[in-house]
């Protein structure tokens, strides 16, 4: 089994870089297909990809989320009982 690769991150957001459009695409593809049950709760989820007007490389992007994920996001998680 490899090494993860250690990806790049952007000196303006933070965000991780991807080099292509398309490997932006299929990051995004295989976030949605394998979704982190708490994070997809609380609408951490990305959307859709962005060219950076900062480094010039692709991003993912929560912009575009579902009126009640940002709800939730605002509220929290509710608390496991």
């Amino acid at each position: 089994m490899g090494k993860p690769e250690k990806r790049a991150r952007c000196k303006t957001s933070g965000k991780l870089c991807f080099v292509s459009r398309d490997e932006a695409l299929r990051e995004l593809r295989s976030i949605r297909a394998n979704p982190d049950p708490v994070k997809h709760a609380l609408g951490y989820m990305p959307t859709q990809v962005y060219q950076c007007g900062s480094c010039h490389r692709w991003h993912l992007s929560f912009r575009g989320a579902t009126k009640y994920q940002r709800r939730r996001k605002r509220k929290g998680a509710k608390a496991w009982k």
